[in-house]
């Protein structure tokens, strides 16, 4: 099933993107499970013909420390859906926001643009490219959150690969 109202798409996919914790309280445990599933459907409908917004809605949905799960598929559909310029692109625009609030995801969603079968160098390319024609803030940004990681971090195997 394509997604046929994408403003509605995306607004669904950042509320059940914020994966409810298992310590809170305040959601009943089947309302937490439902928007748990109703998440995993949205980004099910994803094949990557919806353009750089969509990319990038993906990676703005990873909101929670904690996903149980749900967002390794949002990261393969971002890595093996998308063109690569339009995942690059997300990422570059995204990173911030992770880096300063889910430093680990933010690892994680790099090691795996390094090592995503078949796409990997290509991917990587792009990044680099997308990397180098940012904001010099948001560059220096993450530009330094790769140097710390490959230090004993996510990349810590992939040392020199990403960056400018």
């Amino acid at each position: 099933m394509a997604i046929t109202n994408y403003p509605s798409w995306e607004t669904e996919l950042l509320e059940t993107g914020l994966i409810v914790q298992n310590d809170d309280l305040s959601v009943a445990p089947e309302k937490a499970e439902q928007q748990f599933n109703r998440y995993v459907a949205l980004v099910d409908l994803v094949d990557g013909s919806e353009g750089q917004n969509a990319a990038r809605a993906l990676v703005k949905s990873l909101q929670s420390q904690n996903d149980y799960g749900a967002y390794q598929n949002t990261m393969n559909k971002l890595l093996f859906s998308f063109p690569p310029e339009q995942t690059a692109e997300a990422l570059v625009s995204e990173l911030p926001r992770l880096i300063s609030h889910l430093p680990d995801w933010a690892g994680d969603l790099l090691s795996s643009l390094t090592q995503a079968q078949g796409v990997a160098t290509r991917l990587t390319f792009e990044f680099n490219l997308a990397l180098k024609s940012c904001g010099i803030e948001e560059r220096n940004l993450i530009s330094e959150f790769i140097h710390s990681q490959e230090g004993d971090g996510w990349l810590e195997h992939k040392r020199g690969i990403l960056g400018v």
